[in-house]
């Protein structure tokens, strides 16, 4: 009995030094507020975005897309601006997630790139586990981004600093990019692989779906602006490409950012832009935003 009453005491203990822990980490985290810059791997950096965008204030202005539209410089989008695209993700999964909060944006920004994809529902059940999303809310310890060895990793402790909108660099106006600058025999072998993908016939399967949630959020009187993010050249002008774009633009007669100019931009892969032209691209898409109302 004496020994059941010991070990009892023991295990209180234990419990309660680990909710007082728990419940100083989460004060820490709410006071401080620190940015992360690293992650564990790219499902959690994926997880931490979304959960970011559900339980922080929302902005306006919300892109939706895959890990190339995630290159976009976090650095130059205004505070009313939101990338909620994903590494390895989709268009898909960004709207499914915004529709599962209740927002409804301002403006949608939808890369055309990889629209088609499927959405990763083993993420969205996740992130909408029923009753235990909204506790995050409450209790940000709980949240993926603020997982201690992240923190420790980021090394930034106290920051009132939102990880979507930096402080902006003065940087200059625009980077000179080159292929120097990319890895040549790793560009060549995912060149060739892209080649092949784009030869194949446009898979469509996910249209329904695409169409289903961009009319819901049309009928919400959201504005859905179209764009698409620079690719080598030799990629954006194959059949496949010029048929996913006749079918977007057949079904829907939203606006599009104009098309860039593919020879201006260097690629890592044939899909990936460099920093240098992530950081020229975001200029040149938010250019291209502000004319295309200045126009109207």
């Amino acid at each position: 009995m004496n020994l059941f009453i010991s070990n009892f005491k023991k295990i209180s203990g234990i419990f309660w030094s680990f909710l007082a822990m728990f419940l100083l980490y989460n004060i820490y985290i709410a006071v401080c507020t620190p940015k992360i810059t690293h992650y564990q791997n790219q499902w959690q950096r994926n997880t931490a975005v979304a959960q970011e965008f559900i339980y922080s204030p929302k902005a306006e202005n919300i892109i939706v897309g895959s890990s190339l539209s995630a290159r976009l410089n976090p650095t130059l989008l205004p505070p009313t601006f939101f990338n909620l695209s994903f590494s390895g993700g989709s268009v898909l999964t960004g709207l499914e997630i915004i529709k599962k909060t209740g927002y409804i944006p301002k403006r949608l920004y939808v890369e055309t790139n990889l629209i088609f994809r499927f959405k990763s529902t083993k993420m969205i059940n996740t992130l909408f586990y029923p009753v235990w999303w909204r506790v995050k809310a409450y209790l940000p310890a709980l949240q993926e981004k603020y997982q201690p060895l992240n923190v420790l990793l980021s090394k930034s402790f106290c920051s009132k600093q939102n990880s979507q909108t930096p402080a902006r660099p003065k940087g200059p106006k625009r980077y000179r990019d080159s292929k120097r600058d990319i890895n040549i025999q790793r560009f060549n072998l995912m060149m060739k692989q892209r080649k092949a993908a784009y030869a194949k016939p446009l898979n469509t399967r996910n249209l329904k779906a695409v169409k289903r949630l961009i009319h819901y959020f049309e009928k919400q009187g959201t504005q859905i602006v179209f764009f698409e993010m620079p690719i080598d050249p030799e990629l954006a002008n194959t059949p496949q490409a010029q048929k996913r774009r006749a079918i977007i633009k057949s079904i829907f007669k939203d606006p599009w950012l104009p098309l860039p100019d593919y020879t201006q931009y260097v690629t890592a892969d044939g899909h990936h832009l460099t920093h240098k032209s992530a950081y020229n691209y975001t200029k040149d898409f938010l250019n291209a935003i502000q004319n295309l109302y200045l126009d109207k």
